[in-house]
């Protein structure tokens, strides 16, 4: 059978999803296009979790205990019956014509791989923190390149043979991390596509903290993310890996450095950071007004700082493994 004879499986990882999930699963229903089977993975949860999707009339596919998103994803794909898996998080709706768009790319497009979209322009979590995030996130999918190197579970679109040919998302990740942007490299690697298309969209539900948008941005995203650049050798000039973002980095790190002997550099340094990054605040000004996007703007001078600092400690733990590896075959000696 052609793929334009066969439905869309959507794969939803959750744990503990109870305060979103209804809104994940009624947004799908209300699409506009109606898949074939959505198969929620109930990763161990101890909420309600499991009986929510059940009341949606979904497949829920249960692990013993929690396991992490990427091992989640994988249960639920061995579990679809058709060729095309469609990976959405908990925590997201899509927009009325995500589906349709998904599945008419694929249609339209037999040599495509995989496709991911893009958060929105209103995100529901509240407080500024959750705004900033979001917007930062929607905004590097509206201007990241069409061909791209990774991928996205949030929504993320990919044929199954091609799946299952590149051996799925990596268990080692054992938590939210870059399991999916993990999976692009292999999937890139294999000489497979996978497009960005910005106009798919989904609104991300997710309330940010924080030290919780700084925890994770450390120790989930910029230290895995630099450990895998330096194991692939490959540092790609996209998304917010772009070499305007990697100097901005650089700046704001340096300008601490400089301003006990030079308060001017220094300050040369920041007005720099936010002069490249003016096209994103001018986006926070028309989507979330002027005020919001000024105030935005340590909050996103801090966000180089830390991802500096996660920078440096991906560094140092890529060094520190392979001189574990390294130094592991004098353990075999006797």
């Amino acid at each position: 059978m052609s793929l334009a004879s066969q439905p869309i499986s959507i794969v939803i990882p959750a744990y503990n999803a109870a305060d979103t999930l209804p809104q994940c699963l009624d947004a799908i229903a209300n699409s506009g296009l109606r898949p074939a089977e959505v198969i929620v993975v109930n990763d161990g949860s101890t909420d309600e979790t499991a009986r929510i999707a059940e009341r949606f009339g979904a497949i829920v596919v249960s692990t013993d205990k929690r396991s992490g998103p990427a091992a989640a994803r994988n249960l639920g794909a061995e579990a679809a019956r058709y060729d095309l898996l469609l990976f959405i998080d908990a925590d997201v709706t899509v927009s009325v014509d995500a589906i349709g768009k998904i599945e008419a790319a694929f249609i339209g497009d037999p040599e495509l791989s995989g496709l991911i979209g893009s958060y929105d322009f209103a995100p529901s979590g509240h407080g500024f923190v959750s705004h900033y995030r979001n917007l930062l996130h929607s905004f590097v999918h509206q201007h990241g390149r069409r061909r791209t190197i990774a991928f996205w579970g949030a929504c993320g679109a990919v044929r199954k043979r091609m799946f299952f040919e590149v051996g799925g998302f990596d268990v080692a990740y054992t938590r939210p991390s870059i399991e999916d942007i993990e999976l692009g490299y292999r999937l890139r690697n294999r000489g497979l596509r996978v497009e960005l298309d910005p106009a798919v969209q989904v609104k991300h539900l997710k309330h940010w903290t924080l030290i919780g948008m700084i925890r994770t941005d450390i120790f989930d995203r910029a230290i895995p993310w630099t450990r895998l650049m330096l194991r692939e050798g490959d540092m790609p000039n996209d998304l917010n890996l772009r070499w305007g973002q990697r100097l901005c980095v650089a700046l704001v790190m340096a300008a601490p450095v400089v301003a006990p002997l030079d308060w001017g550099l220094a300050s040369l340094f920041v007005l720099a950071v936010i002069v490249m990054n003016w096209r994103f605040y001018a986006f926070l000004g028309e989507k979330w007004g002027w005020a919001n996007a000024l105030l935005a703007i340590p909050l996103h001078l801090t966000y180089f700082f830390y991802s500096g600092v996660g920078l440096g400690l991906g560094i140092l733990a890529h060094v520190l493994g392979r001189c574990e590896v390294a130094y592991a075959p004098e353990q075999e000696l006797k």
